[in-house]
């Protein structure tokens, strides 16, 4: 085979592989986008029959503006104690300690996920119609677990366990199935964090995006001039746990190369361009989550999601070195947000739009009602 002839089913292999993993991670941030919706109280029109409440509306988290400011602090010493563990001590007891860890959360992300899907496959009128399976723990008066839950979702423990224990007891089949677990539990982790946490307004967002953006920076570029090493891949190739998403090489499907995207440039981002879908559902009428409604901000932030993911490749591969995806794409899901904002005449709005505010609007309703 000619020489050019290799550089060409080369290139080829590669556009085929990172097409796939830029994929993976897309649907990834569009489907858990969409499954942290919820219809503001004031424009429900659900009956009074409230069988299925979504039990995990009270579970999930804000990142508030102070939050955002530390963020990327908090990043910074606990990445910078992983490589010196890694580079001084020893990875071997971090790595059992961070398996337990990721196989203990990936069984409940997991389930999040699988649960998600089944409700979407069977619509939310009938799910709704399912018997239930209540489980509730108290101390006290205190709750410490609600779980309301269809009783045929029982049927998905045999698939949620599954994956932590390979991970924990069975390291020949992990290997064996290194890439497929791998992704069921990064991208069910992925789910349940853009479901869980939401950004609270667009300030938030941008702060954060803009913190992780210098931070991946400095731990990318400009930690080897000062430690001799690269802070950033050495702690990504040392560590042992599904905080990445893989995809094989065209040409070696039953080998083991892998191009891969940490989870962080999926979560990251998803979490502002989830924002972005929810204040579309802010500014449109809808009072159903089944109706359709115009999506600007959403697609604006996804397609440059995408560009900006397609960027940070080629970059990396014409200069043959590691590239902070947050370069690219923190830049461009905020400038398209903003730019949407322009063209649509909303720059004041998206600023001043914030989920807490509109919570706390709905629950004052609520009393001006009962009062």
């Amino acid at each position: 085979m000619s020489e050019a002839s290799s550089s060409t089913l080369e290139l080829i292999d590669y556009l085929v592989s990172y097409a796939g993993l830029i994929s993976l991670a897309t649907i990834s941030i569009y489907a858990g986008s969409f499954a942290s919706l919820k219809l503001p109280k004031s424009k429900s029109t659900r009956s009074p029959d409230k069988d299925y409440e979504d039990e995990d509306e009270g579970l999930s988290e804000e990142i508030r503006l102070e939050d955002a400011y530390w963020l990327p602090i908090l990043g910074s010493v606990v990445l910078f104690s992983l490589y010196i563990i890694i580079r001084y001590i020893s990875v071997k007891w971090i790595n059992i300690v961070l398996q337990w860890y990721f196989s203990i959360i990936t069984v409940a992300s997991l389930w999040t996920a699988s649960r998600n899907f089944m409700r979407f496959c069977l619509g939310t009128t009938r799910w709704r119609q399912l018997r239930p399976l209540t489980l509730s723990i108290t101390h006290g008066d205190q709750p410490l677990v609600h779980l309301r839950t269809p009783t045929i979702t029982l049927f998905l423990l045999p698939f949620v366990l599954y994956p932590s224990i390979v991970y924990i007891f069975f390291p020949s089949i992990m290997e064996s199935q290194h890439a497929v677990l791998i992704n069921i539990m990064g991208l069910s982790l992925t789910h349940t964090a853009l479901v869980s946490i939401k950004l609270d307004s667009l300030i938030t967002g941008v702060v954060l995006l803009s913190g992780l953006f210098l931070y991946d920076i400095w731990w990318v570029f400009g930690s080897k001039p000062v430690f001799g090493s690269n802070v950033m891949v050495t702690v990504a190739q040392g560590l042992d746990a599904p905080i990445k998403i893989l995809f094989p090489k065209s040409r070696h499907l039953l080998g083991n190369d892998y191009t891969m995207l940490g989870l962080g440039d999926i979560v990251v981002p998803g979490m502002f361009i989830a924002f972005a879908l929810r204040y579309d559902l802010h500014r449109s009428a809808v009072k159903d989550l089944g109706q359709r409604f115009a999506k600007p901000f959403f697609i604006a932030t996804l397609i440059s999601y995408i560009v900006g993911l397609a960027t940070t490749v080629v970059v990396m591969h014409t200069f043959h070195s590691a590239q902070p995806a947050l370069l690219y794409l923190s830049p461009a899901c905020i400038l398209s947000f903003l730019a949407t904002g322009l063209i649509y005449g909303e720059w004041a709005e998206i600023w001043a739009y914030s989920d807490t505010q509109e919570e706390q609007n709905v629950a004052g309703d609520q009393k001006e009602k009962v009062d």
